[in-house]
């Protein structure tokens, strides 16, 4: 579910520059503040000034890369971060121990969506020295690779616990919670992503629908982002707290509110200052949901919240939380929109579109090697590829080439870029059929091509992140398009194609599913959520007594 913003990384913050760099160090490292605080024209001012003085800079690239990015400009801003990589390759060809462009190389394939040669970027770097912030990046990248096994995931998040989280000293004094397994319980959610975001599909109807008598709602906001979309959030809680400066602002803030229940909303990809809170305990109980597909390996997470289809079952040894599953949805969907289902394109245009909008870091090589199957396998058919920066001869040469060496030819690749919310939705109305990417399979993209009324074949997979739109097809009864292998996914996808404009009113059916299914049972779902939540305090209630401490009195 997550789409998270590329990294920058900190140059001169583990290894010192040479001298002669050192300047222009701290220049970007300065830039980089201004960008988080949103002063993109200030930050870019800088980032231009140290590429002046230093053309062979690559955290200086990477950092106008990024900034170009965040104000949409994608074409330029991937040119940007291509010179990164070829920058700091070169500075590495020369001085292969120099951390700052290892980091900024790893920082601008991650960009790049190029997740696999991001984790092995990683790697070499974090052999030079550990660096939680891209060891969280590395541990997030190797869920889109598709040799990455749930054994390996978690093996990576032992490793990083013990690294960054173990070592980090518990308060002495105990937390003074209630062990009343019937009182009125404090949640607090914690994510850098309260604005227009994918997460805000899922946590504004849950928040909304919380039973306030028994429970008190408590935000904490750990990013720099807001919008219309947080000031509604704002007015579905008891209490908003923003705390983007430090850890220890928001360590300070759960403890003095005396939460419960302390629900992390972006695992490794929260800001390393916050996500380290968690490692310290603030709360009693600590779940993990929805923002991360994988285990956090920390040893003070106790829960990871899922559904009966996600995680794998017979994975949960691959958990360091307990795995709980939720008994119908692992979350629930309120369209971004209340666009009408389109009819099929191919009822007048003669051939059919396949279609997705997952991000590129999801459609790699082995993707596009299936996909090319499908296009051979129904003539005439398109594929259209909609995501921002899409459209860039960037990402048209890696898309348009991949499928060429396939034998598709590239006027048969259509490429879109990012559009505004409700020509968004419209933009499904192209597609006949919605092609779900593999191992990290679509989430919120996949009910939004179900709310348009797409039918979508998926491909299972053993990892968290490959069972996410397993669980919601499943949910709203819809199972027949899951495939086990590529041969099945290929099959299933031809299938379609042959019926897609035949079946009368075959998109608003699959609509009218989502509508019934558990996915938009807002007040249902928020009822299972808030029964796993008693459920975790009760079982935490009876540990306490059992260890002899006593409820004290109200």
């Amino acid at each position: 579910m997550p789409k998270t913003k590329p990294g920058r990384g900190s140059p001169g913050r583990h290894k010192p520059c040479p001298p002669d760099l050192r300047l222009a160090a701290n220049q970007v490292i300065e830039a980089n503040v201004l960008l988080d605080r949103g002063e993109t024209v200030r930050a870019e001012e800088i980032y231009r000034r140290v590429i002046r003085e230093n053309p062979h800079f690559s955290a200086a690239w990477l950092g106008l890369g990024v900034n170009l990015l965040e104000r949409g400009d994608f074409a330029e801003g991937y040119r940007c971060l291509l010179r990164t990589v070829a920058e700091a390759e070169e500075t590495i060809r020369r001085s292969p121990a120099d951390l700052v462009s290892h980091i900024a190389r790893a920082n601008a394939q991650k960009a790049l969506f190029r997740p696999a040669e991001s984790v092995e970027s990683a790697r070499r770097a974090l052999q030079l020295a550990p660096e939680a912030r891209l060891h969280s990046q590395m541990l997030f990248l190797m869920n889109f690779l598709p040799e990455t096994t749930p054994e390996a995931v978690y093996a990576e998040a032992l490793r990083w616990n013990s690294l960054y989280a173990a070592p980090l000293p518990r308060p002495p004094r105990p937390l003074p919670n209630l062990p009343d397994p019937a009182r009125r319980l404090r949640i607090g959610y914690v994510s850098p992503d309260l604005y227009e975001h994918p997460v805000m599909k899922f946590l504004l109807p849950a928040l909304e629908s919380h039973d306030h008598s028994q429970f008190t709602v408590v935000v904490y906001s750990v990013g720099r982002k807001a919008d219309a979309r947080t000031a509604e959030l704002r007015g579905l809680v008891e209490s908003f707290a923003s705390c983007p400066e430090s850890g220890a602002e928001l360590e300070e803030r759960i403890r003095a509110d005396r939460i419960d229940i302390l629900v992390d909303l972006a695992g490794h990809t929260m800001p390393i200052e916050h996500f380290l809170v968690f490692a310290r305990k603030p709360a009693p109980i600590q779940v993990s949901w929805m923002g991360l597909l994988c285990t956090t390996g920390l040893a003070e997470m106790d829960y990871y919240l899922g559904d009966r289809e996600m995680p794998c079952p017979g994975t949960e040894r691959c958990f360091s939380e307990t795995v709980y599953r939720l008994p119908r949805a692992s979350a629930c969907y309120r369209p971004p929109g209340g666009v009408p289902v389109a009819p099929p394109p191919s009822l007048e245009r003669g051939y059919v579109t396949f279609g997705s909008f997952n991000s590129p870091a999801k459609i790699g090589p082995q993707v596009v090697k299936v996909w090319a199957e499908v296009l051979r396998g129904v003539p005439r058919s398109r594929l259209l590829l909609k995501y921002w920066g899409m459209d860039t001869e960037t990402m048209r040469q890696r898309y348009q080439g991949w499928f060429a060496r396939q034998g598709i030819a590239r006027e048969r690749v259509l490429l879109a870029g990012v559009s505004p919310k409700m020509e968004y939705l419209e933009a499904y109305g192209e597609v006949d059929i919605a092609l779900d990417p593999f191992p990290y399979q679509g989430g919120s993209t996949t009910l939004d091509s179900l709310w348009m009324g797409l039918p979508m074949v998926a491909m299972n997979g053993r990892l968290a992140a490959g069972r996410s739109t397993t669980g919601i097809l499943k949910a709203v009864g819809l199972p027949d398009t899951i495939a086990d292998s590529p041969e099945r996914y290929v099959q299933a996808a031809v299938f379609l194609a042959g019926i897609v404009d035949k079946i009368p009113d075959m998109r608003r059916n699959i609509r009218q599913a989502l509508q019934a299914s558990p996915y938009m049972d807002e007040a249902g779902f928020t009822r299972d959520l808030e029964a796993a939540y008693r459920d975790m305090w009760r079982i935490w209630c009876r540990k306490r007594r059992a260890m002899g401490a006593a409820p004290a009195p109200r």
